[in-house]
C-alpha cells in the first residue's frame, strides 16, 4: 500500500506514526516450577507501535490467535485488549506455607500513548509478605500481619520506594453457638525514600496511624433433607453482621501519591447487613466408582450498608470518590452457581442519595474446567463513560 506525504502528514498529527519497518509483538507466557516449592509466572506484552494489533488482525501473529494459544496452554490469556494502548508485562514468583504467603511481583506497562509515557509509574519490584491469623501461643489472642516493600520508578514525576509494616491483633470471643464477638488492633507504619520532581521536600518520609475493628456477628442456619438427583441435603444459612472500623488521622509528613495505599486512611464509620448462602450436600460416585459425599455452595446473598460517623477525609486523588457524613448507599452482590461449571454474579448499589453513585455489574461465566470459558460482562456506571457489554 501507497502513502502519499500528505496522509503519512496527517496520520502524525493524528498520533498514529506512519511505521513499515521494524515492527514487532513480543508476547509470551511462561509458569515455572523453582526450588524450594517456588511458582513462578512470566508475561511478556510488548509492541512496537499502537497500531500493529489492529493492522494484523489474523494469522499467528494476531491477537486473537496468540490469546487462544496462551489460554489453551497455560490457562490464562492476554491481559490488555487489541485495543488497549498501555501492555503490561510481569514476573511473579511466590512460595506459599500453611498460612502465609512470600511474593515478588515485577511490573512494567509499556505506553503506546507517547504523551503520558513518562509520567507512567512503574512498580520494579514488589516484595509482599502476608500472614492470615495465627494463634499466639498461651494466650487467647490471633495475629496478623502484612508487610511490603516497593520501588516505584518513572522518567518524569516523583518516584522512590515505600516501605510498610501492618501487624494486626485479634480476641476472639464466642458465646455459645449464637454470638461471635471480635475486637482487633492494627497499627501500621509507612516508610518512604522520595526522589521528589522538585527540590521542596525531604527525601525521608513517614506515616503513622493505628485503627480498631469490632466485629460483632451470629450464625442461624437450618438443614432441609432433599431427593433431587445427587442432592440428599440443602443447608440455608443466613448470618448478621455490624462493624464499626475507626482510624484516625495519620501521624504524617509530606508523603508521594503513588497508590491507594498512599491516600489518606482516616475513617468512623459502621458496616451492618448481612450475608445468605444455600450449601448442597450430594453423594455420588467418585473416578473409581466409589460413593462419596460432597458440599457445594449453589447461592450466596450479600446485602451490606455504611454509615459514616464522620464525614471522611477529602481525598486528592483518582482514585476514589469522596463521601460523607451520614449513610451511603446498599450494596448488594448476588452469586448463583447452579451447577459445577457455572457461575452467574450480579453486583449493585441500591437506594443512592448521590446522582453519580449508582453502578451495575453482571457477569455469567461458563467453564469448562478444561481451560475453556466462555464470558458474559456487562458494567454500567452512572455519571461515567461506562455503559459495555463484553
Amino acid at each position: 500500500m501507497l502513502f502519499r506525504s500528505a496522509d503519512k502528514s496527517f496520520l502524525e498529527r493524528k498520533g498514529y506514526p506512519f511505521q513499515t519497518e521494524d515492527r514487532y509483538w513480543l508476547r509470551a507466557r511462561h509458569s515455572i516450577d523453582l526450588p524450594y516449592e517456588i511458582e513462578g509466572k512470566i508475561n511478556l506484552d510488548f509492541v512496537s507501535d499502537r497500531n500493529f494489533l489492529r493492522e494484523f488482525t489474523s494469522g499467528s501473529v494476531s491477537f486473537d490467535s496468540s490469546n487462544a494459544v496462551f489460554r489453551d496452554v497455560f490457562g490464562r490469556g492476554i491481559l490488555d485488549d487489541y485495543t488497549s494502548l498501555t501492555r503490561e508485562s510481569s514476573i511473579y514468583l511466590e512460595k506459599r506455607w500453611e498460612s502465609t504467603l512470600l511474593s515478588l511481583d515485577t511490573r512494567y506497562w509499556q505506553q503506546l500513548d507517547t504523551s503520558i509515557d513518562e509520567f507512567t509509574l512503574q512498580r520494579l519490584p514488589a516484595l509482599s509478605f502476608v500472614s492470615l491469623p495465627n494463634h499466639i501461643e498461651n494466650t487467647p489472642l490471633y495475629y496478623s500481619w502484612q508487610s511490603s516493600v516497593v520501588n516505584y520508578w518513572r522518567k518524569e514525576g516523583d518516584r522512590g520506594g515505600r516501605l510498610d509494616l501492618y501487624p494486626r491483633v485479634y480476641y476472639s470471643m464466642h458465646w455459645q453457638n449464637y454470638l461471635d464477638f471480635e475486637p482487633s488492633l492494627g497499627l501500621r507504619s509507612t516508610s518512604y525514600y522520595v526522589d521528589w520532581q522538585s527540590d521542596s521536600h525531604d527525601q525521608m518520609q513517614s506515616r503513622l496511624f493505628s485503627d480498631v475493628r469490632l466485629d460483632l456477628s451470629t450464625r442461624l442456619n437450618r438443614v432441609y433433607p432433599v431427593d433431587f438427583g445427587d442432592y440428599v441435603a440443602v443447608e440455608h444459612a443466613i448470618r448478621p453482621e455490624v462493624r464499626y472500623v475507626y482510624v484516625p488521622e495519620p501521624i504524617q509528613g509530606e508523603l508521594p501519591l503513588f497508590d491507594r495505599l498512599d491516600e489518606n486512611q482516616a475513617r468512623h464509620q459502621l458496616r451492618y447487613g448481612f450475608s445468605t448462602f444455600l450449601t448442597a450436600k450430594e453423594n455420588r460416585r467418585d473416578r473409581e466408582g466409589n460413593l462419596a459425599t460432597y458440599y457445594r455452595e449453589l447461592a450466596r446473598l450479600q446485602i451490606f450498608q455504611l454509615f459514616n460517623l464522620e464525614d471522611p477525609p477529602k481525598r486528592d486523588s483518582l482514585f476514589e470518590f469522596g463521601e460523607e457524613q451520614g449513610f451511603t448507599s446498599v450494596g448488594m452482590r448476588l452469586d448463583i452457581m447452579p451447577k459445577r461449571y457455572i457461575t452467574l454474579s450480579y453486583d449493585s448499589n441500591l437506594y443512592s442519595d448521590s446522582p453519580n453513585d449508582h453502578r451495575q455489574d453482571f457477569l455469567l461465566t461458563l467453564d469448562s474446567g478444561r481451560g475453556h470459558a466462555l464470558i458474559l460482562d456487562y458494567q454500567y456506571r452512572k455519571g461515567q463513560p461506562v455503559n459495555e457489554l463484553t
